[in-house]
This record gives structure tokens, C-alpha cells and sequence, in this order.
């Protein structure tokens, strides 16, 4: 009887949960608080935006109402439990929905009023510096499937000419089961569904891999667990930059290494063994040495300790189980080696590039940044500027640090995962602050970082030793109340005085003094030893931070309107498809370029992953501007008078300023712009579209007659 009336709770719940969520949605799409009367409001309000908002609101307002039906304990025992499927659930319901969290609807400055009810986020706004995601990664997915060869090995729609399809794109090769195995599901769903798949299953599966490792640490403690996926899956870090999952495939490759060692059953050895294959060859291939350097040095001492701790369980494996682990390491070599053979063109040109294949140093000052916490939780409700190059953990730096050697000095019996994770510390935080001698730079492999990367890992080892101080270490003796006390409100200042220095108009008044606090409360927390109750009370009041920081950064969208909906990039995939050989160039900046390399244009000026040299070596003949174009860049072209010329934008940008006769040498024959384009003496731009403030022209070279 008892379970009865708890179903029927739960079932009236439900749908209390669908109305309310209707109720609010309503409320807020149609800005009743503005209108006369809610008559008009309703008349007027976006139906498909409040539908959507509705349906994302009900399985929340439906969480919450389980708090008030169901035990609390209970309902949380059973959460974690079924964590996984749990997962898989939110995964299936974003992507029968068609959801993801791009900023594509940064391109409705195109024909703006020809914009879709959905063309543009039910929830949040599209975020402007995200623009490696909606102008590099997006683009170079979307338009994988166009041309002559969908998901091939190369494709020439990026660039305009033979391109390597493997590292930004989708490739149908063993290469990609290596890099970013989920990106295959472009050849089994439909476009905007396996978008929001690409999309959304990396969050997932870091959070609760993650969560993995961290019960390995804690020694299966789920709320500390949890704490710390959410300290690094909803950080600042994590969302402003873009999710670099390379953090997560060296986490996977230690938990599935951890259990291949536990497991006592044949099957499931097999299937951690296949688990590592694929995440240490994703570790490997994810060519960025700024994080993969000092990651390495983490996920090395995690590794030691793992092997350490299962001792017992190595000396006591059998023939089968060697073979077990032997094929998996050779599985994964052959992934990588496929991987390095599918896209060898890219990684030999990368390499010889001014930037960044010829980037080297040798460290400086930049631990001011990790300080930045400070100010993170608020940087999705208050612009900052460059939210992804200020985006760090919320790690209470340097007091898990300093916790966590004064336990391991003062313990009887060394930790060995404690002492490695002080080790590694040690060089980064010499290379963040004063730097080290070119040669130790050179021999430790940090000169292919830089500080204010270094200093990244450095906040995330920091919640390595909080999930160890809140679990390993909760009974060690620490500092007194005083001490800690004294110690924390050091910590909290420094940290307003880096923000302060860096970012001086950012955070004041209550917001600043708000921190403050928390920061204190949360640092004496770590310093001193506490009763279960408090230690509870710090691991969901960092969860509810690390929830307000994450939660608005990244929009939610629905499909691709925003792009395939507007009538330019609709005559743009009609003409592609009459005319599939002809080159393109976007005039009027690099996001041009990126919109019609998405509708399937062969783009010059898309950004060069790798440089073009054959093309941009007909416009410098006698290699003036060599160091310039031999980068990876976005690309923005001119039309001049007299000499084509190349400006350095930034690092990764570029300004062409083409002259008109050297148009010919690109074998250019379509023009997009939002300008009217004016035909001269050597060429003719002849309109074959033009609507609400885009062009496309055919261009007619007057030396062919």
C-alpha cells in the first residue's frame, strides 16, 4: 500500500511537472510583466521557443518535486547507482530533441530578418568568444558530409583544395576511432540529430568518468566524488574552453586501467582492455602540447600509484590475462598509427608552421591566473572580456596544496599519490612564476607549453588534493582553527588582489565581499579538521558554486535553422551542387568564410588548419610575407588596387589584401559578401544573387575573353 501511494505521488508530480513548466515558460517567452493584458501576450509569444523551454524545464521541476515525494537518502542512493544509465537517458532525450549548446546563432547577423522562431537559443545566448567552436570545429563537421567524398579521408570544401579531414572534421577512417569516435555517428544519423549527439556526449561522459577516477581516489566516497566532477566538468575552465577532452581520455585510460587490474571476470577485463585502447590512443592524438605535456606528468603519477596499489592483483595475472592487456596495448598502437597515417599531411605541415609549430618557451609569471577563481562564478552573467582565456578551476589555490604536504610530511606512511602529485608540482609552479633555464624547459618537455597553460593543470591538480583532503585525509590532523583561519582570509586577499590587478573594474561591492567569504569558509574547511556535518555542507556548497558557474554559460539550441533556413546559404547549396568544382572566396571577415564552408562552399579563405602554401606562394612569388601565411590562421580577404599584400592580425589571423589582378591565380569563380561588389577593367562580378544584404557573384576574368 505504502509503494502505491508513492507511485501515485510520483505520477501526479509528473505531470504537476509538465504544467508548471508550460506555466513558466509561457511567463517568460512572452514577457507578460511588459504587456497590457496576458490576452496579447499570448497572441504574440514564440510558441516554439516556450514549447522547447518547457520541455527542457519539466524533467528539472520534476527532480525537485521528487525531494518532497521520495526519501532524500533514497533518491540519491539510487541516482548514483544508476548514474550511467541515468546518462544515457539525458543523452537520448537532447538528441530525440535535436538540442545542442553551439553558438551558431552568432551568424544571425546574416540576413537577419529572414531569422526562424529557432534560429537563434531557447535558453541562454549565444557566446561571441566561442569562436574556435561556432567559426573552426562546427563548420569543419558540417560541411564533412558535403562535396564529392562525405567523410572521406580529405575533402577540398575546407580551404577550397585537398584538405586532411581527420582532425577537425569527420572522417570515416580508423584515424577517427582514435581521435573522437562518437563523430562517427554522422554516418549513422541524420545531420541535426547526430549534431546534438557530437555535441552533448562529451559533457556526459566526462562528468561521469570522471566521477570514476575520483571514487578510485577517495575510496569509493560518492559525495566527494561527485563534488569533484562537478569542480571540473561545470568549471569555468572547462565550459568557456570548449571541453578539451583530452583531460578525460587520460582519466579513462587510468580507470580503465585500474579495473582491467580488479576485475576477476574474463569479459569485463576485455572490455576495460578495449576502454583503454581507445582512451589512451584519444590521449595521444590529441595534438595539443600546451595541455599534454604537463597532463602527461599527472596522469604518469596517477598510473604509478595505480600500478602500486595493484601489485598483487599484476604478479598474480595468468598467461590469458597478460595477452588481455598485451592486445590492448597493441590495439592501441595501431590506433595511433593510424591515426598519425590517415593525417600525416597535417601533422608535417603543422610542424613547420610560424605558429604554432615553431612556438617554444621557457616559462614567466603567470600564476596570477589561477587566482581567477575569484571571479569565475560570474563570468557567464558579467562580460570579462576573454571569458576562455580567464577561465580556471575553482580550486582555492594554494591552501590544497599546502594541506596536502603539510599531511604528507607529518604521516607516518607516505602517500604515494599525494608525494608524486607534490613532485610534479614542484617544475610547473617554478615554470609559472620565475620560469626555468632554457635547457630544463627543453628536457622536461615544458617549453612546449606555456605558463598560463601550465597554470591550468595546476588549479586541476588542486582538486585532485581537495577529493584527497575531503576523503584519504578527512581524519588527519591539520592546522587549528586560528592558524587555518588566518591562513584562508591570506588566500582570499591574494586572490582579490591578482583579480584586482589583472581584471580592476571586474568585481566590487557585494558580489567581491560575497566571495571573499566564501572563499575564507571554504579554506578553513580544508585547513582544519571538521565533524562529517561541515565537510558535507563544503562538498554541496561546492557543488551548488561549481552549478551557478556552468549552468548559463553554453546556450541550448535547437537544430540548425540558424544556418540551413536562410535563403543565401539555401542558393548556396543549390549552386554548389549545379557547379561542385568552383572555388569560393567570403568577403567581409573570417565568420563569412566559415557560413558558406558550412552550406558546402569550397572556400579559400575558410580558416588554414594548416597553411596552403601552393596558393598563397602565387600571390607571394618572392616569399615576402612567407612567415605571415605558413600558420595555422583565420582568413580575411580585400579587394585592392596595385599588390597583393598579407598582414599579421594576431597569431592565428591573417588579412589578405588581394589585388584584383591577382584574383585570376586563386581560380576563384564565386564571390559571397554583404557588400555590392564593383566590377573593373580586369574583372566582372556578375550578381546572380542578392537579398537582404548578401551577394553572390560570379566572377568573370576578362583576360579569358
Amino acid at each position: 500500500m505504502e509503494n502505491r501511494k508513492k507511485g501515485s505521488k510520483i505520477i501526479v508530480a509528473f505531470f504537476v511537472a509538465i504544467l508548471l513548466s508550460l506555466a513558466i515558460s509561457t511567463f517568460i517567452t512572452s514577457h507578460m510583466w511588459e504587456s497590457a493584458s496576458i490576452i496579447i501576450a499570448l497572441r504574440d509569444m514564440r510558441k516554439q521557443i516556450m514549447l522547447n523551454r518547457a520541455i527542457v524545464l519539466s524533467p528539472i521541476i520534476f527532480f525537485i518535486e521528487l525531494h518532497f515525494v521520495v526519501d532524500i537518502n533514497t533518491l540519491y542512493t539510487k541516482i548514483f547507482r544508476y548514474r550511467w544509465i541515468l546518462g544515457g537517458i539525458v543523452l537520448v532525450f537532447l538528441v530525440i530533441n535535436k538540442y545542442n549548446g553551439d553558438s551558431l546563432a552568432c551568424y544571425n547577423y546574416i540576413q537577419p530578418n529572414f531569422q526562424t522562431e529557432l534560429g537563434e537559443p531557447f535558453i541562454g545566448e549565444e557566446r561571441y568568444i566561442r569562436s574556435d567552436e561556432y567559426r573552426v570545429n562546427s563548420p569543419s563537421v558540417l560541411s564533412s558530409g558535403k562535396g564529392e567524398n562525405p567523410y572521406g579521408q580529405y575533402t577540398d570544401i575546407a580551404r577550397g583544395t585537398k584538405t586532411v579531414n581527420g582532425v577537425y572534421g569527420v572522417s570515416a577512417r580508423l584515424g577517427t576511432v582514435a581521435q573522437a569516435p562518437w563523430k562517427l555517428v554522422f554516418l549513422i544519423l541524420p545531420l541535426e540529430y547526430a549534431f546534438s549527439f557530437y555535441w552533448y556526449f562529451p559533457i556526459i561522459l566526462a562528468f561521469l568518468v570522471t566521477i570514476e577516477l575520483f571514487m578510485i581516489i577517495s575510496r569509493k566516497n560518492a559525495l566527494v566524488s561527485t563534488m569533484g566532477a562537478f569542480l571540473v566538468v561545470s568549471s569555468a575552465f572547462w565550459l568557456w574552453w570548449s571541453f578539451p577532452f583530452i583531460f578525460i581520455a587520460g582519466e579513462a585510460s587510468i580507470i580503465c586501467t585500474y579495473y582491467l587490474l580488479e576485475s576477476k571476470v574474463v569479459w569485463k577485463k576485455i572490455l576495460f582492455a578495449i576502454g583503454f585502447s581507445l582512451a589512451f590512443s584519444n590521449f595521444v592524438v590529441n595534438l595539443y602540447p600546451a595541455w599534454q605535456v604537463p597532463l602527461g606528468y599527472l596522469f604518469l603519477v596517477i598510473a604509478i600509484w595505480v600500478i602500486r596499489e595493484k601489485w598483487d592483483e599484476i604478479k598474480a595475472l595468468n598467461w590469458k590475462q597478460w595477452g588481455i592487456i598485451i592486445i590492448s596495448i597493441l590495439v592501441s598502437i595501431g590506433l595511433i598509427f593510424s591515426y598519425f597515417f590517415d593525417n600525416i599531411e597535417y601533422i608535417q605541415a603543422i610542424m613547420q608552421t610560424a605558429y604554432p609549430g615553431d612556438r617554444r618557451q621557457s616559462g614567466g609569471f603567470s600564476i596570477n591566473k589561477v587566482f581567477y577563481y575569484v571571479q569565475s562564478l560570474f563570468y557567464a552573467y558579467k562580460d570579462v572580456g576573454n571569458a576562455s582565456e580567464a577561465g580556471v578551476f575553482f580550486s582555492f589555490f594554494p591552501i590544497p596544496t599546502l594541506v596536502a604536504g603539510y599531511c604528507w610530511i607529518k604521516s607516518k606512511k607516505k602517500d604515494w599519490l599525494v608525494g608524486g602529485l607534490l613532485l610534479i608540482s614542484i617544475p610547473m609552479l617554478i615554470y609559472t612564476t620565475v620560469g626555468l633555464p632554457a635547457t630544463i624547459a627543453n628536457i622536461t618537455l615544458l617549453s612546449y607549453s606555456m605558463p598560463e597553460r601550465v597554470v591550468d593543470i595546476i588549479g586541476y591538480i588542486q582538486i585532485y588534493f581537495i577529493v584527497i583532503l575531503m576523503s584519504r585525509y578527512a581524519k588527519k590532523r591539520k592546522f587549528s582553527i586560528g592558524t587555518a583561519s588566518i591562513i584562508a582570509i591570506a588566500v582570499a586577499g591574494s586572490a582579490v588582489f591578482f583579480s584586482k590587478q589583472s581584471y580592476p573594474e571586474y568585481l566590487s561591492g557585494w558580489s567581491l565581499l560575497i566571495m571573499v567569504c566564501i572563499i575564507s569558509a571554504g579554506g578553513i574547511v580544508l585547513l582544519s579538521n571538521f565533524k562529517r556535518t561541515i565537510s558535507k555542507i563544503f562538498c554541496i556548497g561546492m557543488i551548488i558554486i561549481s552549478v551557478i558557474t556552468g549552468i548559463y554559460i553554453r546556450p541550448i539550441s535547437k537544430g540548425l535553422d540558424t544556418i540551413y533556413e536562410k535563403p543565401v546559404a539555401q542558393q548556396i547549396e543549390k549552386i554548389t551542387k549545379k557547379d561542385p568544382d568552383a572555388k569560393w572566396i567570403a568577403l567581409g571577415g573570417t565568420g563569412n568564410a566559415s557560413f558558406i564552408t558550412m552550406c558546402g562552399a569550397k572556400t579559400i579563405n575558410f580558416v588554414n588548419f594548416y597553411p596552403n602554401m601552393e596558393l598563397w606562394e602565387k600571390l607571394d612569388v618572392n616569399h615576402n610575407y612567407q612567415r605571415i601565411y605558413n600558420r595555422y590562421a583565420h582568413i580575411d580577404i580585400d579587394f585592392v588596387e596595385g599588390v597583393t599584400r598579407f598582414q599579421e592580425v594576431s597569431p592565428d589571423a591573417i588579412r589578405i589584401k588581394l589585388a584584383y589582378s591577382d584574383i585570376e591565380k586563386t581560380e576563384v569563380k564565386y564571390v559571397f559578401s554583404q557588400v555590392p561588389v564593383e566590377s573593373n577593367e580586369k574583372i566582372e562580378f556578375s550578381e546572380i544573387y542578392g537579398e537582404d544584404g548578401c551577394w553572390i557573384y560570379e566572377v568573370i576574368y576578362k583576360s579569358q575573353g
